[in-house]
């Protein structure tokens, strides 16, 4: 038994040896990598010297394409240069560079890998480090062993790695990182944007998810502009706002090349609650018709809303005032009660304690 275990660990350790030697021999031989197919089969048979593409591969549909419209990049992204040598001769050697159009200079390249992928860096001191459209040029060709020097294949790319500038949104004071707001009520919300190119978009966005795109002018000589929108919370409480924009949107990607949040601004939404009843009640709580009955309440809002009264008491006559007198007209035993309301319409209710007139 120990010795089945014991060569099934040499079979399982020969195995993986096997496995990686294989890769490292995929991966690190000399031999180049073929051209694809439909590269050799657009190219002229007959042609005299080497011919070079340039491509993109699309990583979700898993397949190279040609650009035939010049691409956004913001980042360092990956090309794929493939090399077809004449007939009845074979591949020397492959080179590249790239070209800043704004700088007007050469920027990155040399000698790469027949059949192969480069990538192009982008930044500030990179080899694409000038911003805006067609600034960064691939220029590929390729040698056979004849010394013939193919055409250059060349692709160009749009450049924008520096995402747009986005301010705190406000309402009136531009520096305020808190506001108060009623419940319901719609503020126009305001912010400073601007973008070293073009801004394509700007949303606003409350608690974490938007709430609307936001209207872009009012751009001023520095390049900044104002966007803004209005809206309502009806929610209370605490919530925070803040402003995202894109500058261009790419198509192929479904999204925008460059995405910038602004700093957050808080939004206290008072929400109106009900006024608070401490207290009620009659002095005296016995009397006859001559008596002069004091009717008093303690009341509060939360709001500090403008409070008014409805006093009841309980012989279908009625006052507004706070705290009313009355004189009964007829004996019996009455129940007054009074209702408190705020500006909104909601209230709260008290009923004092039971009031005797005697003849």
């Amino acid at each position: 038994m120990q010795d089945m275990l014991s060569n099934k660990k040499l079979w399982i350790a020969g195995g993986v040896a096997l496995l990686l030697f294989a890769l490292f021999f995929v991966f690190t031989g000399d031999q180049e990598p073929p051209a694809p197919e439909f590269f050799v089969n657009q190219t002229d048979p007959e042609a005299e010297m080497p011919v070079s593409a340039i491509y993109g591969y699309d990583s979700i549909k898993q397949e190279f394409f040609v650009e035939e419209n010049s691409s956004w990049q913001n980042a360092d992204f990956t090309r794929y240069i493939f090399d077809v040598a004449p007939k009845d001769t074979e591949l020397e050697s492959c080179s590249y560079f790239i070209y800043d159009a704004d700088q007007g200079r050469t920027t990155g390249g040399g000698a790469r890998k027949c059949n192969s992928g480069i990538v192009i860096r982008v930044g500030d001191g990179k080899a694409c480090s000038s911003q805006g459209e067609d600034k960064c040029f691939l220029y590929a060709s390729a040698q056979d062993v004849a010394g013939t020097v193919g055409e250059y294949a060349i692709s160009s790319y749009y450049i924008d790695y520096t995402s747009p500038e986005v301010g705190r949104p406000y309402v009136f004071d531009e520096v305020a990182q808190e506001i108060t707001t009623q419940f319901g009520e719609e503020l126009e919300y305001r912010a400073r944007v601007a973008d070293n190119l073009e801004l394509a978009a700007c949303h606003l966005y409350i608690d974490g998810a938007t709430v609307g795109s936001m209207t872009v002018d009012s751009c001023s000589k520095d390049g900044s502009c104002l966007a803004s929108t209005s809206y309502a919370i009806e929610e209370g409480e605490q919530h925070t706002a803040f402003v995202v924009c894109g500058d261009h949107y790419v198509v192929q990607d479904g999204k925008y090349l460059n995405i910038k949040a602004g700093p957050a601004l808080s939004v206290i939404v008072l929400v109106n609650k009900e006024p608070k009843i401490a207290s009620c009640r009659v002095t005296p709580t016995s009397g006859t018709t001559l008596t002069s009955f004091a009717f008093s309440v303690e009341a509060s809002d939360p709001n500090e809303d403008e409070l008014s009264y409805i006093w009841d008491f309980g012989d279908s006559t009625t006052s507004n005032q706070s705290n009313p007198s009355h004189q009964y007209n007829a004996s019996g035993t009455f129940t007054p009660k009074v209702q408190v309301l705020d500006a909104e319409g909601l209230s709260d209710e008290c009923s004092t304690a039971w009031v005797v007139v005697g003849e």
